[in-house]
């Protein structure tokens, strides 16, 4: 990584627990449409899209963000799987953060169906609560035909994009954290990253 040592993994595990207590079982979604959306993606701001073959989506991401090594995912997994206090359990499988603090994971929801409070208001209302902050913006998306639930929480240190990609058989959540002082430099990243976004199917 490059940020190492013990400061960087207990900030992004302290983020990471945050998410995890955020989601817990409720009643099933109401199954609206998803409006199908494109982003101007610049391939030159992105790396190529790393094969991880226990996802069914591939995503790039910027030049400036360096992944995690194992060690440091399975330390991360290691203080999530500890949290008692979590309703639903996640798993990360991928990590990136770059020098100036943004930072991206993705994690997979271990059980699934317990993902319905999400689409609630309730929901909406507890990330206020825990991002401090009555900026929070939920849309129903279609990325490159992927179902997508996406939030976009602004708070006083970050700018966060919550994107839950619903597939058949798993769930997925992507955060990207941004400092709310780099957002205006880096919304064409954040686009572009978002934007690659693809199902295995269109790559392979």
């Amino acid at each position: 990584m490059a940020d190492s040592g013990g400061n960087l993994l207990k900030r992004i595990s302290i983020l990471v627990i945050t998410l995890c207590i955020l989601v817990f079982a409720c009643a099933p979604e109401n199954q609206d449409e998803y409006e199908p959306v494109s982003f101007d993606v610049n391939q030159e701001l992105l790396k190529e899209a790393p094969i991880l073959r226990q996802l069914p989506f591939s995503m790039q991401t910027p030049l400036d963000m360096q992944d995690a090594d194992s060690l440091d995912v399975a330390n991360v997994n290691a203080s999530m799987a500890a949290d008692t206090n979590a309703f639903t359990k996640l798993e990360l499988r991928r990590l990136s953060q770059s020098q100036a603090g943004s930072v991206i994971m993705i994690s997979q929801l271990l059980n699934p169906r317990d993902t319905n409070m999400i689409f609630t208001d309730d929901y909406l209302e507890r990330l206020k609560e825990s991002f401090h902050t009555n900026s929070v913006h939920r849309d129903k998306l279609s990325i490159n035909g992927i179902r997508t639930l996406q939030f976009i929480i602004t708070s006083p240190e970050y700018v966060t994009f919550k994107l839950f990609l619903l597939f058949e058989k798993a769930v997925f959540q992507i955060d990207y954290f941004i400092p709310g002082n780099l957002y205006e430099a880096q919304i064409e990243h954040v686009q572009s990253t978002i934007g690659s976004i693809l199902p295995k199917h269109t790559k392979e």
